[in-house]
């Protein structure tokens, strides 16, 4: 009989009892969603720590095709304000019409292939890089040691592959590729507003917080009332599933009416949750309507008081004869026989200075959704990299180790070895 010394090992060190009911931890100290701390966050290199260079190629592609449908819309308002010029001048002609409504299908057609291109950019590179996150993550899961499955709730595994990398592949795609577009609509309109009519878009800009918090308010209100609701009918439909699925145990022990009770109180929890969202969205309307017509307002009152005030300084009187006078102003600038300088701003000028703030406010109230996409899925992130990157005491799959130098037969024998499971150490 073969004899093999194993090196007596000491008992492990035993972590202290843990309450049951204390959610969130693990004898390996890995935090649940529902743990009262915030859970860290991966870095940004470790969120695309899995991006391949054609990845990165999507993700410029799609940055930039997202940019341009932003930088688009604010753009329109250029057009817009060429349109009301031309309506207005003294001589206007059907060529200037054709060209503005030429250049409107142009901008179309290219905001058309934009948004085609930023949204597929995207998603191409978050769904390649979510299903390798997927991968490695229930790989991690099943090469670790058998103690660790005994500290943890293997129940939730597979509902936390899903709903984690989830979380994850939308933070990389979806709305990082709408984070672009509405930063370059903020970023564009902005510039834009100050390009035309610098005065009063500075004027516009100290109202500008209004309408960028209504914007904001509402996406926040919306996304947490989708959260509250999917997570009451979440519960609910569990208590469902577990009364169906175990309901000759349910009869015999008289707890339909319990069982009632606790879906009843789940789609109550849904039923709040939608009455809080109708009520917040509202008022985050109310603020949205109310601070574009106060914009509205204030620029239009800026913009007269500016264009009333040009035109009265740009008079000039021309004597026709002895008799005839006639008064004109910036406005005839160009006709036969007159020379007046032209007008510092135009009606079209201050409509889109007064449009394009209007739209770079809301573009970056909008931003908000992206950057709270983002840190959910640096959260993901951690919690998967936790488990991919821990190292396993007792690596099934590692092929290194102590191995006999030659054939060994006969029995094994083992003595003097201890070893207990963390949460069984009287076992």
């Amino acid at each position: 009989m073969a004899k093999i010394d194993v090196e007596p090992s000491s008992p492990q060190p035993q972590p202290e009892p843990k309450d049951k009911e204390q959610k969130g931890t693990s004898c390996f100290g890995s935090s649940s969603d529902e743990d009262v701390d915030p859970t860290p966050l991966a870095s940004f290199g470790e969120l695309w720590r899995y991006a391949s260079c054609t990845d990165w190629l999507c993700i410029f592609v799609g940055a930039l095709g997202s940019s341009v449908v932003g930088a688009a819309q604010p753009g329109m308002m250029i057009l817009f304000g060429e349109l009301m010029d031309a309506a207005g001048a003294s001589t206007p002609t059907e060529d200037e019409f054709n060209k503005i409504v030429i250049n409107m299908i142009g901008i179309g057609v290219v905001c058309f292939v934009a948004a085609w291109i930023g949204e597929a950019g995207f998603k191409t590179s978050g769904m390649r890089q979510a299903a390798e996150w997927r991968k490695l993550y229930l790989r991690a899961i099943l090469g670790q040691d058998v103690a660790w499955y005994d500290c943890e709730d293997s129940g939730q595994f597979s509902s936390n592959i899903v709903s984690t990398t989830s979380t994850l592949e939308e933070g990389i795609s979806s709305k990082l590729s709408l984070g672009f577009r509405f930063g370059a609509q903020g970023i564009f309109g902005m510039f834009l507003s100050f390009w035309y009519a610098w005065d009063m878009a500075l004027v516009l800009v100290c109202l500008s917080p209004i309408p960028m918090f209504g914007t904001w308010f509402m996406t926040k209100a919306t996304t947490e009332a989708a959260s509250d609701m999917s997570t009451a009918y979440a519960l609910a439909s569990g208590v469902a599933g577990e009364t169906l699925g175990s309901l000759r145990t349910v009869s015999s022990l008289g707890i339909e009416k319990k069982q009632e009770q606790r879906y009843a109180e789940n789609l109550g929890l849904a039923q709040v949750a939608g009455v809080r969202k109708s009520s917040r969205i509202g008022f985050a309307n109310g603020i949205l309507f109310a601070s574009g017509n106060l914009l509205a307002a204030v620029g239009f009152l800026y913009a007269g008081f500016k264009m009333a005030n040009q035109l009265e300084d740009s008079k000039v009187t021309i004597n026709q004869g002895t008799v005839n006078e006639t008064t004109v102003n910036c406005l005839y600038n160009g006709m036969p026989g007159i020379t007046v300088d032209k007008c510092e701003y135009s009606g079209g000028d201050l409509m889109i200075a007064l449009f394009c703030l209007q739209m770079g406010a809301q573009g970056l109230g909008l931003i908000e959704p992206t950057v709270t996409a983002i840190a959910k899925a640096r959260q993901s992130a951690y919690k998967i990299l936790e488990i991919v990157d821990r190292k396993v005491p007792i690596d099934s799959r590692a092929t290194t180790g102590q191995k006999p130098s030659t054939p060994v037969q006969g029995k094994i024998v083992l003595e003097d070895v201890h070893f207990a499971y963390p949460n069984r150490a009287e076992q």
